[in-house]
């Protein structure tokens, strides 16, 4: 089973799960976080994106989900 982490993307602010190994081969691109990577299943969680308004992160859900 692969080895997921929840980052913070430096760039753009959005938090989103990846696995282990990018975030630690790229750490300038993100912070890793102490939050859940994936749910009771091991299913990597979706992300969340910045709101422009609060400066709080809004998850992003693809259609059909």
């Amino acid at each position: 089973m692969p080895d997921y982490v929840r980052v913070k993307d430096k760039s753009t602010g959005a938090h989103y799960t990846v696995l282990a190994q990018a975030a630690e081969n790229d750490p300038d691109a993100y912070t890793v976080l102490k939050q859940p990577a994936v749910n009771e299943n091991g299913d990597p969680l979706p992300g969340e994106i910045p709101s422009e308004n609060t400066g709080q992160t809004a998850t992003t859900q693809k259609k059909g989900s």
